[in-house]
């Protein structure tokens, strides 16, 4: 008769009172520790709706280097706007400013931007891109206007996830992809206006984005203290398109002009339509010719003004500012007015000064080459090596012209 032996098992002080009854081939695999699969959390908690350890937050890297391999072990999957992403831009997003001081003054958000582009009909509708985990995760998406005149792409808004790590490497990819997108498309040249302090600032500099210019924004805040008056100021006329583009040749240094590549489409008012988005211009005739240029674009109870002048006008420059500006508040009910002064014009900082002015940003301007440029016409010399020269083959009539004589053709017949 067989009895049964009873293994005696230590007991653990950390064990439950159910793994006694268990046996010790149980108990000892009960004991061995299996590796947990942890999420590694990619948005904020009030975002991220699943359950997160408590140990991540050690596991986090100290270092950039470390954090930048942790994020990248994360899959990015970019693609364009589809209908049923609309929701990601209701919320759960935080936007990053660029393209200052025009999108101070839109009206329209990122939704109603993702609305008009997906008209179907609609040529230079905006485009929308999106980045997503593999799980299909919103992380970001960027939104960029198209030229009318010209085939270029402009960089109107950026948004990323609420708590996203390193958000730099997302964007990184995301403008990857908006650059591939836009080079498949026929855009020669992206434009973007970032700031300083964006931080997203470096991803541009990784896919290629070169700085061409600086700008400082200025803001006023309410009216003027006194009204002033330009008598040779009026607005901008049809046929003044090309002395306005004149200005620009005398006024802007060549290499921004190479960057910028704007044609006489830029300042033309024929037949664009009287609306708050396209704005009014000024000018500020001297003789006959213009010496000073400014654009209003009003919105939001705000307007944002460009100006344009030759140096050797500097003199008329405070008035011709404060009548602009004045404009904009009375005729255009403007409660802020903001001015982006780039960096070849010092001169518009001192008149700016004298008006009220004061610098409320710093952005660098970039522009992206979809195409490669080319300095020099590549040359190769090729030599070849020597062979047998074979004997020219002596010039021969084709049969056809070969033709017989008249007495031979003759006497055949007969």
């Amino acid at each position: 008769m067989r009895t049964s032996r009873r293994l005696d098992v230590p007991f653990w002080p950390g064990a439950c009172c159910d793994c006694r009854g268990m046996t010790a081939a149980l108990q000892w695999a009960h004991m061995i520790e299996r590796p947990v699969q942890v999420r590694v959390p990619h948005l904020h908690r009030s975002v991220d709706r699943n359950p997160v350890a408590s140990d991540q937050a050690a596991s986090r890297p100290s270092n950039p280097d470390s954090k930048h391999a942790a994020a990248g072990s994360t899959r990015v999957v970019c693609r364009k706007l589809r209908t049923r992403d609309l929701r990601h831009l209701v919320s759960s997003y935080r936007l990053v400013l660029v393209e200052q001081p025009d999108s101070l003054i839109t009206r329209t958000g990122p939704l109603g931007v993702a609305l008009h582009g997906l008209r179907p009909f609609s040529r230079m509708r905006p485009v929308t891109n999106l980045a997503f985990t593999s799980s299909d995760r919103f992380l970001a998406f960027a939104q960029f206007r198209q030229g009318a005149a010209d085939r270029r792409w402009i960089l109107s808004g950026v948004g990323l996830a609420n708590g996203l790590f390193a958000p730099e490497l997302v964007a990184e990819q995301l403008l990857e992809y908006s650059v591939k997108r836009a080079g498949n498309r026929g855009v020669k040249r992206l434009f973007a206006k970032v700031p300083g302090d964006c931080p997203i600032r470096e991803a541009f500099d990784r896919v290629g984005f070169e700085s061409y210019m600086a700008e400082d924004i200025f803001a006023l805040d309410g009216p003027l203290a006194t009204s002033l008056e330009c008598d040779q100021m009026r607005e901008q006329e049809p046929g003044d398109t090309w002395a306005v583009h004149q200005l620009y040749h005398a006024a802007v240094p060549k290499e921004v002009q190479f960057a910028e590549a704007w044609t006489s489409h830029q300042w033309d008012t024929a037949g664009r339509k009287r609306t708050k988005a396209s704005g009014r211009s000024f000018v500020l005739e001297n003789g006959h010719q213009i010496a000073a240029y400014a654009r209003v674009r009003t919105g939001a109870k705000a307007a944002a003004i460009e100006f344009m002048y030759q140096p050797e006008y500097r003199q008329a420059l405070e008035s011709f500012c404060g009548a602009v500006v004045d404009r904009a508040v009375r005729e255009e009910g403007a409660t802020r007015v903001f001015v982006a002064v780039r960096a070849y014009q010092a001169e518009l900082v001192t008149a700016l000064g004298l008006l009220g002015f004061a610098r409320v940003g710093q952005q660098d301007l970039l522009v992206k080459y979809t195409a490669a440029k080319v300095v020099a016409k590549a040359s190769e010399t090729i030599i070849l090596s020597p062979s047998d020269v074979r004997e020219r083959v002596p010039k021969r009539v084709p049969t056809f012209m070969h033709r017989r004589p008249k007495g031979e053709s003759s006497a055949r017949s007969c």
